[in-house]
């Protein structure tokens, strides 16, 4: 794999395992690099999902050339890391992969009921309406 750290014309850093095409990159696993700086005057470095993992079937994302500022090579300690949280990553996605998909699939059931009673509401109201325009009001 190549792994780069890409910088985006927006300031953020993204690692990853980068596939260059014309106009274009493919970058599989991205992760965000994410400074804070603690109390003490140290800075801390973070990895973060850079896509929402546990809603996407493959983790790679294509970026166009235009929104690239710069791409360069990150020290061999930090791709080490970077593939050990991969692989992590990989593991919570299968793991999570299960309550996902059951949550969008009770949130789709629940959509089915909802479009089931606004039938029976719309179906109810028209009636009452043609109920009422048959009653004289004087």
């Amino acid at each position: 794999m190549n792994t780069k750290i890409i910088r985006m014309q927006s300031g953020e850093d993204i690692l990853a395992d980068v596939h260059n095409a014309p106009n274009h990159v493919k970058i599989d696993n991205p992760m965000r690099l994410v400074f804070r700086r603690l109390p003490t005057g140290q800075t801390m470095m973070l990895l973060a999902p850079w896509l929402p993992n546990e809603l996407v079937e493959e983790d790679y994302a294509t970026i166009s050339n235009s929104d690239i500022l710069t791409v360069f090579n990150p020290k061999i300690k930090l791709v080490e890391y970077y593939k050990k949280m991969v692989e992590l990553q990989v593991k919570r996605k299968q793991e999570f992969g299960k309550v996902i998909d059951d949550y969008l699939q009770h949130e789709m059931d629940d959509a089915d009921n909802y479009e089931e009673q606004e039938d029976e509401i719309t179906a109810e109201i028209l009636e009452a309406l043609q109920d009422t325009s048959r009653t004289k009001l004087h």
